[in-house]
């Protein structure tokens, strides 16, 4: 026998929600209650659904136009940014933003979507992921931004992100050697000290002193001369810190009922066959990964940053050209984002909602 369930819902202008569930399976607390709403609203569930006007207010607002902007990469100072969760939403709606991700890096600052006045805030989160590359016959680290438009439930990532921590301090050791042995002497306890609002510590802190030293003249320039992935003196964190693999990171964001973006993918160091064959690998990864409905024909709830912030200037037009033959080859969404860390860097300039719907739409088919 079939049972039907008739969940409603009223949105509220913070983008939260009444449940009413009549049904048979009774009360199993709010976060099951979180966890059923995703799978219904993503399709995945034998349940009759009146959403009312969920989608159109909380994730689409103002659906009758796509070319409103959108920024799906944005960090705060929970993980390596210079500006609170708070400022960065305010930021954002001042600068004409109609719909936010907050992404910051292994760690979710929200989980569940929301509004501001009238810009609407998705769930997001940048997590590391350990690849391993042919042609260097070495594992390196990627970087994937998931996109949870229904909300998420972080314990469902725990198991990804358990060993990061671990090898930090080993990496940041690592780092402050190299430092050391071309005449920048900086310790440990220099590095711990740094003015933070988060535990965790590494490159950024480590930038922070080669510019208060008067060594850099900013994050930007310590990270390219000193110690970022550009720079002579680059050390692989993978060496140090275990990552979960480029395949358990798209399936997990996927199960979770999210859409895993391969972000900045000219920020590897790799040529343009390195990262052709990355996008393929997580092409594939994200149809190993999809839904077992799926026809082999469609296309993954899967995308690659074309609109990256960076790409945009005229001077990096032939990546950004690039970027939009391979999301068309490999038939993934496009997504647009910053990555905006500091007030003085902006928000994305290319990218809008007309985007956004289309990630909704492959999500939910």
């Amino acid at each position: 026998m079939n049972h039907q369930v008739l969940l409603q819902l009223k949105v509220y202008q913070l983008g939260l929600c009444e449940r009413f569930l009549t049904s048979a399976i009774g009360e199993k607390g709010k976060q099951n209650a979180q966890v059923i709403l995703r799978k219904i609203l993503m399709g995945r569930g034998h349940i009759v659904l009146n959403t009312g006007d969920f989608e159109k207010r909380a994730l689409t607002n103002r659906a009758d136009d796509d070319s409103q902007p959108i920024d799906l990469h944005l960090h705060t100072t929970n993980s390596d940014g210079e500006e609170p969760p708070e400022m960065v939403v305010k930021a954002a709606k001042d600068a004409g933003l109609s719909l936010i991700a907050i992404t910051d890096h292994n760690l979710f600052t929200y989980t569940e979507p929301r509004e501001y006045m009238e810009m609407s805030i998705v769930p997001g989160i940048e997590l590391s992921a350990g690849y391993y590359v042919p042609a260097w016959n070495e594992t390196t680290e990627v970087h994937v931004v998931g996109i949870f438009p229904y909300g998420v439930n972080a314990a469902d990532f725990e198991w990804l992100l358990s060993d990061i921590e671990k090898g930090k301090e080993d990496y940041v050791s690592a780092i402050l050697q190299g430092l050391s042995t071309r005449g920048i002497h900086i310790s440990m306890q220099e590095v711990m000290s740094v003015e933070r609002t988060h535990e965790r510590i590494g490159r950024h802190e480590i930038a922070k002193i080669l510019v208060s030293r008067g060594i850099e003249s900013s994050i930007d320039a310590a990270f390219d001369h000193q110690i970022g992935n550009f720079s002579p003196f680059y050390i692989p964190s993978t060496r140090y810190i275990h990552y979960a693999s480029l395949d358990d990171i798209v399936r997990q964001i996927l199960e979770s009922g999210g859409i895993p973006v391969l972000a900045h993918p000219f920020g590897y160091s790799m040529n343009e066959p390195e990262i052709e064959q990355l996008i393929k690998d997580f092409t594939i990864a994200a149809e190993r990964s999809g839904d077992k409905r799926m026809k082999s024909s469609e296309a993954p709830a899967a995308g690659i940053e074309v609109f990256y912030q960076m790409y945009l200037d005229s001077s990096e037009s032939s990546r950004l050209d690039f970027l939009k033959r391979m999301q068309e080859k490999y038939n993934l969404l496009a997504s647009a984002g910053s990555d905006r860390h500091r007030p003085d860097q902006p928000f994305c300039t290319a990218g809008d909602r007309g985007l956004f719907r289309k990630m909704l739409q492959r999500l939910r088919r």
